[in-house]
């Protein structure tokens, strides 16, 4: 559990979950300006090794990638049961989150609730079908 955290200014990511990372909580975090993405689930090369059941909870998530870019969380693969609740998006104008939550195509379980987002052009991308 990581709680009331800082990830501000990495070169790439401010959380970077995968390689069986699961049944974690981030609560109450800031993750701000980061490189690339915010918080990112990344792609394993077996299922077994994704980083399913995690929950994002009442963090901040501000201003992550660059050039209009990035993304607030990148759930990427096959991850499952992941919980995304009272969390707030936000890109200051100009700002380089272009993409609040970008869910892929394989996903299962995504949980969003009670989240809020200000200056993403793109609140949830969700490829799922």
């Amino acid at each position: 559990m990581a709680e009331d955290c800082k990830s501000v200014d990495n070169l790439e990511y401010g959380f970077n979950f995968g390689h069986r990372d699961t049944d974690n909580l981030l609560h109450n975090c800031l993750i701000e300006n980061n490189a690339k993405v915010g918080i990112l689930f990344r792609k394993e090369d077996y299922d077994y090794r994704m980083a399913d059941r995690n929950r994002i909870e009442n963090c901040i998530i501000r201003n992550n990638g660059k050039d209009g870019s990035g993304f607030g969380i990148d759930l990427q693969w096959k991850i499952k049961d992941i919980s995304i609740r009272n969390c707030s998006f936000e890109n200051t104008p100009d700002g380089p989150q272009d993409i609040g939550i970008r869910i892929s195509p394989e996903a299962q379980g995504i949980t969003l609730e009670n989240n809020k987002f200000s200056g993403n052009a793109v609140k949830v991308k969700d490829l799922r079908k």
